[in-house]
């Protein structure tokens, strides 16, 4: 019994970053039975088309490629959100961020996090016997107690937030370019947005900080490096594991990756590409190595790649939204097109998975949430509404539907920038096969269809009607009651909205609606200048 309580004691002071190896696993006799391991591995604003196997173009993911021929790739599998830290909490809650609370990226300034009283997938398995372990990117707060440790986590190795934001004495490539640190006596200077140069990038291993700045041309090796010895020592301590590795590519590449030929910004980005294949192929020839058949792997991103940073940002394949990008907007990260939120995805287990398969079933980053823990025989949390599905069926090849959207039921994706501005909605009506979405910022709503529908014409009116129905059908978690408004001669009350967050502004949500008939009915700049006026409405507070 004494020698058993030393041990939990050593235990415990690793996971204040006291001792390493990673945890001593050899306190707990429990041994792993039928319970499968799961690796989940996100990559960071990596594009649809950045997969060779999705998109001809690409040749820069032989390893992905390898892993989609020996397992399943789904080709309409969504992130949750279209920007970072919301998808993130996403996959880690089952539930979107207008349940979870994380609605905006988190900043180095940041002080606060994933809110407490979310419960994550690494505290459901840890519960359920599992070794937990977190490798790369974690930006969902970085103070007290929303770090990794503290979230579920036995082991974490990685950096707080993307690896741009803040300085370092080995500088990726980014545009427009961050400063480096300054040296000796030199003032900071913050040149840029989103660029920290005070705060050098720290790079922690549970609780320390164990190198700051943190030198990026080797932060892709040392990745590999943890992840495979986490799997080799969880592999054999007698319990079942969970990795999940954030990538820190694609982002923006990182220093002393070695350039391919080409245009330099995408000689750069293919560079990139490359180092996190070889990542990834790393981590998978260790699990085939010393798990291969109790182990779940699943590669996915976070949302669509960063348009804004030009050449130096990945493919969203055929999603182009041309309607709006040749009207200067992007189609990708931060947006609720479909480059901003569809994102590569393959499912890797030996003897489950069925191989070389092509899946368009449509799934989320929040089904790994539930169907992890279907998998692993845990129960889902009590007292919460999760927005995923269990999907195992899908994976196994025993189904080929993922989400049905019947008529009147949509699927909310928040545009989640740091500027606050609303999301867009999502609606499949399956007896016409017609996909529409309602993109909305603040000061109009637009309508794209997919681009592989030729039926823009004739859902215009259904588009136009459901704008309105279903802001009044859906979303009724809670309900806050609004004052009637006049639109067009029509009485609207706005009564079952759902909210989250402790506030909504009504004016935007009226915009919104406003600018969608004023775009579809080719009203807009047609001496109706009173529709460019925000509506000014009282911000509608829920009581607590």
């Amino acid at each position: 019994m004494a020698w058993l309580s030393l041990k939990v004691w050593l235990v415990g002071l690793s996971f204040l970053g006291c001792l390493y190896p990673l945890v001593d696993f050899s306190f707990s006799g429990e041994t792993r039975g039928q319970k499968p391991n799961f690796v989940i591995i996100l990559a960071d604003d990596m594009g649809w088309g950045d997969l060779g196997a999705n998109w001809a173009g690409t040749k820069d993911t032989a390893n992905l490629d390898r892993m989609a021929a020996e397992g399943t790739r789904f080709v309409d599998f969504h992130a949750a959100a279209s920007t970072c830290s919301p998808s993130r909490a996403a996959l880690l809650t089952g539930r979107l961020g207008l349940r979870n609370g994380v609605t905006h990226n988190f900043a180095v300034t940041s002080v606060g996090g994933l809110p407490l009283n979310e419960t994550t997938l690494a505290e459901v398995l840890r519960g359920a016997g599992y070794v937990t372990g977190m490798i790369g990117k974690w930006h969902l707060g970085h103070h007290g107690s929303h770090h990794p440790n503290f979230r579920g986590f036995d082991y974490y190795f990685g950096v707080p937030y993307s690896h741009d934001m803040g300085c370092t004495d080995t500088p990726g490539y980014n545009h427009p370019p961050c400063p480096a640190c300054p040296r000796g006596d030199r003032p900071s200077r913050n040149l840029e947005r989103d660029c920290y140069s005070d705060v050098a990038l720290p790079l922690y291993e549970n609780l320390n900080i164990v190198e700051q700045p943190v030198n990026l041309s080797a932060l892709a090796q040392k990745y590999a490096e943890k992840a495979t010895q986490f799997i080799q020592q969880a592999s054999t301590s007698g319990r079942p594991f969970l990795l999940y590795v954030g990538l820190a590519h694609m982002h923006v590449p990182l220093a002393g990756t070695p350039p391919s030929a080409g245009p330099r910004g995408q000689r750069l980005y293919s560079a990139g590409l490359r180092e996190m294949d070889h990542l990834v192929g790393r981590i998978k020839d260790t699990v085939d190595l010393v798990a291969k058949n109790n182990t779940f792997l699943w590669f996915t991103g976070d949302n669509g790649p960063w348009a804004q940073k030009c050449e130096l940002a990945g493919s969203v394949g055929p999603f182009t939204g041309s309607w709006q990008a040749c009207r200067g907007g992007s189609p990708a990260k931060q947006t609720t097109w479909e480059g901003g939120h569809r994102v590569p995805a393959l499912a890797y287990w030996p003897g489950r998975v069925p191989v070389n398969v092509t899946s368009a079933a449509l799934l989320s980053v929040l089904d790994i949430f539930p169907t992890v823990l279907a998998l692993a025989g845990a129960p889902l949390p009590q007292g919460r509404r999760f927005d995923g599905l269990d999907v195992s069926q899908v994976l196994f090849g025993r189904a080929q539907t993922g989400h049905r959207l019947a008529p009147r039921e949509t699927i909310v994706n928040p545009l989640e920038v740091a500027d606050g501005r609303p999301g867009g909605k999502h609606r499949s009506d399956y007896k016409d096969v017609r996909t529409y979405t309602c993109v909305f910022t603040h000061t109009h709503a637009r309508v794209y269809f997919s681009v592989f529908s030729n039926h823009l014409l004739s859902i215009t009116c259904k588009a136009l009607r459901q704008t309105f129905w279903d802001i009044q059908w859906h979303m009724t978690a809670l309900k806050v009651r609004f004052k009637r408004f006049h639109l067009f001669g029509t009485f609207l009350n706005m009564q079952n909205i759902f909210i989250h967050s402790h506030s909504i502004h009504m004016y935007v949500l009226i915009n919104t609606i406003v600018f969608t008939l004023s775009y579809i009915v080719g009203l807009q700049g047609s001496g109706m200048g009173w529709f460019r006026k925000p509506f000014q409405f009282q911000e509608a507070r829920r009581n607590p």
